[in-house]
């Protein structure tokens, strides 16, 4: 009986080396992206805070990742550069309409900015609709 488990447990550790060697080389391709995917999610937290959600879009695509794209050497970055999905995910974002957030991308990437600023940031909530979500989180200081 004991081998029988032992063996089943060989078996289903001998799986998951498949997986973690796929893993392996997905953190390996990401190391790669690593430093331009930071720099994406840095410059969207700290300067689109108070643009609208096309002129947000159009910085990143038209401004900074050409930019990136001609510095020497040039920057790597995630294929579909998205600063929502580099740095929350869909559970976090869930958690926040649970919290009261409204679920429109604007909300959305005000709270991403909002959770990883040191400091207040600049924000346009046009409608008021994220002002009641982040007076609950943060209080009305």
């Amino acid at each position: 009986h004991q081998i029988d488990l032992a063996y089943r447990l060989v078996n289903g550790l001998q799986s998951e080396k498949i997986r973690w060697r796929d893993l392996i080389y997905s953190f390996q391709a990401k190391l790669v992206t690593l430093p331009g995917d930071i720099l994406i999610i840095s410059c969207f937290i700290s300067y689109v805070g108070c643009f609208t959600r096309h002129y947000r879009l159009e910085l990143m695509r038209s401004k900074w990742i050409p930019t990136f794209k001609r510095i020497k050497p040039e920057i790597s970055f995630s294929e579909y550069c998205d600063p929502l999905a580099l740095i929350c995910d869909d559970a976090q974002i869930a958690q926040w309409n649970n919290e009261g957030l409204p679920s429109d991308g604007m909300s959305t990437e005000n709270a991403v900015i909002l959770v990883n600023s040191s400091r207040w940031p600049l924000m346009i909530d046009p409608q008021l609709q994220g002002i009641k979500w982040i007076k609950q989180k943060y209080g009305d200081d």
